[in-house]
């Protein structure tokens, strides 16, 4: 019969709550780049390949949150990364 001892199955526990919280973070990241593309499409702002990329690959929520804002006012896509 197979057994797992106490400290693997808290260890297993907890690896599992990280990857679950990291996944979760990921996704909320993903979500807040989306909204910042969207919110630039909308106003007919132009983003290239890089601006793009620079956004979808940010996983900071904070930097994300501040771009959502920026978005609704910005001039250009440069301005959003001052």
């Amino acid at each position: 019969a197979f057994e797992m001892h106490p400290q693997g199955v808290q260890f297993f526990d907890e690896s599992l709550q990280q990857s679950f919280n990291r996944g979760r973070i990921e996704g909320r990241a993903t979500e807040k780049a989306a909204a910042v593309l969207d919110v630039l499409d909308a106003r007919g702002l132009t983003v290239s390949d890089a601006q793009r990329e620079r956004i979808v690959s940010c996983s900071d929520l904070e930097i994300l949150t501040r771009w959502v804002r920026r978005s609704a006012t910005i001039a250009s896509v440069d301005e959003l990364f001052e």
